[in-house]
């Protein structure tokens, strides 16, 4: 086993959820930003409902959480921001409600069609990593 260090520790990237900062209307996603990495961190954990914000500042208008092909320019213009700020997107923070949905079940194909959709949203800002929040199910036989 190896032994933990402090330039082993440098490696692991500081980030900070984007959805941790601010509480007013004037604390926009490119706010929040400069914010972050003024703090000096790396990386953020970018979450649907920034995406979803910094849509309608970006599109002029609301944008449905399911329509992908206008999130994915959305996404790509924050990639710009961060690297902007000198921070790279760690992870994405959006994807909750991932059931152990039995197979034929309409959420089950809900969700892996969001899954998929989230994949491409991952490409476009840069990362590998999607956090998924999973609820148990406890079922009486």
């Amino acid at each position: 086993m190896s032994q933990i260090t402090f330039d082993s520790l440098q490696k692991i990237p500081l980030s900070y959820a984007s959805c941790s900062i601010g509480c007013s209307p004037t604390h926009t996603l490119p706010r929040r930003l400069e914010a972050i990495s003024a703090a000096g961190f790396i990386a953020i954990e970018l979450s649907f409902p920034d995406i979803l914000e910094y849509a309608t500042q970006f599109l002029g208008r609301k944008v449905a959480p399911n329509n992908y092909p206008e999130l994915l320019p959305v996404a790509g213009d924050i990639r710009k921001l961060c690297k902007a700020n000198n921070l790279s997107i760690m992870m994405l923070q959006p994807f909750s409600n991932f059931e152990g949905w039995s197979k034929g079940a309409v959420e089950r194909g809900e969700a892996f069609a969001r899954a998929t959709s989230w994949m491409e949203i991952m490409d476009v800002v840069g990362t590998d990593m999607l956090q998924v929040n999973i609820k148990s199910h406890f079922f009486k036989l």
